[in-house]
């Protein structure tokens, strides 16, 4: 079987795509690659790490995704209400791929912090899932 990790992504993206508002309502887009001049809120897929998880005779991956949402809304209101929304859509639970299986998914980490210019506030969530190839 081939390696998942595109796969992975992909379901990941799908599960956020159209699912995510802003506090204020409205779609809130998710980017694998941020477009120039693109306004906040919005959610990226930053970056992942793979390391090998083999029992026995299985080839598992333990994947970390890190996600990041960026807002201009004044406090942190903004990125906690997107933080708490993908918790709620991907936490413990099982994703579909169309190479490999998700064991499960689950957040590990959520935090914000304000940006060095005052005023962007960003959050950040880490996901971790057992994939078998």
């Amino acid at each position: 079987m081939s390696d998942p990790a595109w796969a992975y992504q992909q379901a990941l993206f799908t599960a956020l795509n159209g699912q995510l508002t802003k506090v204020d309502g409205g779609a809130l887009p998710v980017f694998s690659s941020v477009p120039e001049k693109t306004a906040k809120p919005y959610l990226v897929f930053d970056h992942r790490e793979i390391a090998p998880s083999d029992p026995l005779a299985r080839r598992r991956d333990e994947v970390f995704v890190y996600l990041s949402v960026w807002s201009a809304n004044a406090g942190e209101r903004e990125v906690l209400h997107v933080l708490s929304q993908v918790d709620a859509l991907l936490h413990q639970k099982q994703l579909p791929l169309s190479t490999g299986r998700v064991v499960r998914v689950y957040v590990t980490r959520r935090y914000t912090q304000r940006h060095e210019d005052g005023v962007t506030w960003a959050g950040y969530i880490t996901l971790k899932a057992l994939i078998e190839h």
